[in-house]
């Protein structure tokens, strides 16, 4: 009789027939979810990418939307070594003669010297002031040195009239005391008193001879005092400026209130010697912002158009070619940029008329400069008025974009849920791979039986071949 082959021992491969069987019955669910899983990541990649432009695009236009860049002023001086001048947007063009008098100047004395920061200085109170401020500091046995004094003065909670300092000298230690305010009225007076608060004598002239007893009177001063203690450094002097024949005088070296809009910071004084000063209207900055929305627009509108389109050729779609959401998005944002905006410049309300244009094929925007150049020269602040404020163009696209590109909008709905469903797909991977490992395992149940029962019947088939031989 015949042999009857089986696996394993009987020449079936069990495990390459049972591999064979499971991955036929894999093919066609992981082959579904693979191609779900592909298209579900490349949608996903496509509203990442489109996401990314509009974000560049919303942030053109929230640059745009500033009316200090857009109607921006600049200015040239004359003399810039002498004065530093900027202005804002509600400076005047104009011209201006400046002469700078004479500079701020901060208040400073010093005493007499002495021999050492831990001279003896003498006990009792010290009281500083100026036009604005008033503090005291006390002088006893713990701080009756001149190193003790000076921190006893910068230490103080109510100082804000005074720093101190020691310099030494060819004749000594000295303290210098230097108004925390320029100009007169941070001009110091220093008044010298017991613990009781008597004033203290003043110091004889000449000052104090060897063996006199140390006293705080040494650190008195006040201005055109002929008993001063202490000697004027640096006199206390304001800023003064002249603008078109008119003075003026600050404590410090700015003028911020002379010509509206205009800021003027004395440098260095050339007194009597006037020079030019002009502000006029500065475009350059907003057509930079305006060449940037435009360049971000295009780079959007170039998004729109390669993931909707659909190429008859190649027959191939966009990532997003029919997409209801993406679709809506361009729209929104076509009728946007061709709506006039309310407010805006006689004959400078619409993009067009800003020599801002599209093209009817592409969509791309693209900026007439001599147009524009032509329109700012007879309306200075007609970028302004189109592009900034509430109502203005930028800040009404920026809104109509909202419930698109927001945290919360249709944008990242969508892309959350292709995650989600990312997610999904996974979890049916894993599902599949697990119900595999299971008919696998059945399979090779079956076969191996199939196995162990051909093996039996090959036994059998060869005993009854010998006993049928015996009888022949």
């Amino acid at each position: 009789m015949p042999t009857i082959t089986s696996s394993g021992a009987n020449g079936i491969d069990v495990n390459s027939l049972v591999s064979q069987l499971v991955a036929a019955e894999r093919a066609a669910p992981a082959a579904r979810i693979s191609s779900n899983e592909s298209k579900a990541q490349t949608k996903l990649s496509a509203f990442g990418s489109l996401q990314s432009s509009v974000d560049t695009f919303r942030q053109a236009l929230d640059k745009l939307n500033n009316n200090e860049t857009l109607n921006a002023r600049s200015t040239s001086v004359g003399k810039p070594d002498q004065v530093a001048v900027t202005a804002s947007t509600k400076a005047a063009a104009g011209s201006y003669r400046v002469s700078v008098e004479s500079l701020a100047q901060t208040h400073q004395v010093a005493s007499a010297g002495f021999a050492g920061t831990g001279a003896a200085v003498g006990e009792g109170k010290l009281t500083f002031s100026n036009d604005n401020a008033s503090f005291a500091v006390t002088i006893d046995s713990s701080n009756n040195t001149l190193a003790g004094l000076r921190d006893a003065i910068n230490s103080a909670s109510g100082n804000t009239t005074v720093r101190a300092s020691i310099v030494r000298a060819d004749d000594g230690d000295h303290l210098v005391m230097t108004s925390l305010q320029s100009g007169v009225a941070g001009e110091l007076s220093v008044t010298a008193s017991d613990a009781s608060g008597n004033p203290l004598p003043a110091l004889p002239i000449g000052g104090l001879l060897p063996g006199d007893p140390a006293t705080l009177a040494s650190f008195s001063f006040s201005a055109g005092s002929s008993t001063n203690g202490a000697t004027e450094k640096q006199a206390a002097q304001d800023a003064q400026i002249i603008v078109d024949g008119f003075s003026r005088s600050s404590s410090t070296n700015s003028f911020t209130d002379i010509v509206e809009g205009v800021s003027f910071t004395a440098i260095k004084a050339d007194a009597g010697n006037p020079f030019t000063v002009s502000v006029t209207e500065d475009s350059s900055s907003g057509k930079k912002l305006v060449e940037s929305f435009v360049a971000a627009y295009n780079t959007l509108q170039n998004s729109l158009r390669s993931l909707t389109s659909y190429n008859a050729t190649s027959k191939q779609a966009g990532q997003l070619q029919g997409d209801a959401t993406t679709l809506r998005l361009a729209s929104v944002i076509r009728n946007e940029l061709n709506t006039a905006v309310g407010g805006a410049s006689e004959n400078a309300d619409t993009l067009s008329e800003l020599g801002i244009t599209t093209d009817a094929k592409t969509g791309a925007l693209s900026i007439d400069n001599e147009r524009l150049d032509a329109l700012l020269v007879s309306q200075p602040d007609a970028m302004a008025k189109f592009f900034s404020g509430d109502d203005g163009f930028a800040a009404r696209v920026d809104t109509a974009l909202k419930g698109f590109a927001d945290k919360d909008g249709l944008l990242a709905a969508r892309s959350e849920g292709l995650r989600t469903q990312l997610k999904g797909l996974s979890v049916q991977r894993d599902a599949l791979d697990f119900r595999m490992e299971g008919i696998e395992a059945r399979y090779s149940k079956q076969f191996n039986a199939l196995d162990t029962l051909l093996t039996s019947l090959n036994g059998t088939s060869s005993f009854l071949s010998a006993q049928l031989s015996s009888l022949l």
